[in-house]
């Protein structure tokens, strides 16, 4: 391959990834708060984007002014680098189209769970149905659906243990916790999706990992807060986006340094 060819290649790899994450933004845009999909709206006046508007430039509403956020471009962006990446990077048993559909599916449960604690029954449908044809395929039928089980439990032991938590929590203190939980189902629904996709026994690896990353970040964030004078005995923070990178350590990066 000419090294022209391969320049083709990667510009062809970018901007495939920077138009799927433009669908990602969108998705992310309407999903959390419409429950379904439709025309691009701002989300301060409700007003319907124009696409140039929505697309491109100015990523501004064109009726009350408001900026589309940082995140659109952050998204659009990752993703188009990781389409030019994933060319030459791809993990061992993946292609290229369907490791950039796996990224993206992370990408999106990641913006979601970030900007809205949420992490929704729909996506974590979709996300079983990618991560079961891609655990079969890396796995077998058997290690993947054991290692699915393996997530959804040992992610719903912690969510039970949560609930009771923070119930006796409640009354020893006599008060009201109006916070979110930091594990709700969504996380125990994500985590069985993230099973599928490493088998067993990689889950445990991946579950290890996840709670490694949780408790640095928590820490850092916790510090962070104190320092700030804004720490509260019930900050949380969302626990989605621990296991999604979890899965794309092992997945992605793994792989380059562990052959």
């Amino acid at each position: 391959m000419t090294s022209l060819n391969r320049l083709i290649i990667l510009i062809i790899g970018f901007v495939i990834g920077w138009l799927f994450g433009s669908l990602l933004n969108y998705v992310a845009d309407e999903l959390p708060l419409m429950r379904r999909l439709g025309k691009p709206a701002c989300p301060a006046c409700q007003a319907e984007y124009l696409i140039l508007n929505y697309l491109f430039w100015p990523r501004r509403c064109p009726v009350c002014g408001a900026k589309r956020g940082l995140r659109s471009w952050i998204v659009e962006f990752g993703l188009g680098v990781a389409g030019a990446l994933l060319v030459d990077f791809s993990p061992p048993g993946l292609g290229w189209v369907v490791a950039l559909i796996l990224l993206g599916y992370l990408a999106l449960v990641t913006v979601i769970d970030i900007e809205h604690r949420l992490i929704l029954h729909v996506t974590s449908l979709a996300g079983a149905l990618i991560a079961l044809g891609i655990g079969i395929h890396l796995h077998g039928i058997v290690p993947t659906l054991v290692g699915g089980a393996v997530g959804f439990g040992a992610m719903l032991l912690f969510y039970l243990f949560g609930i009771l938590f923070l119930r006796l929590s409640v009354r020893l203190r006599g008060e009201q916790i109006t916070e979110q939980e930091a594990i709700g189902f969504g996380d125990v629904n994500l985590s069985g999706v993230v099973g599928l996709l490493l088998g067993w026994p990689g889950i445990t690896l991946g579950l290890l990992l996840t709670i490694l990353i949780a408790g640095l970040i928590s820490l850092a964030y916790l510090v962070l807060n104190i320092l700030r004078r804004q720490y509260h005995p019930a900050l949380a923070v969302p626990y989605g986006p621990f296991l999604t990178l979890s899965a794309f350590l092992l997945i992605y990066i793994r792989p380059l340094f562990f052959k």
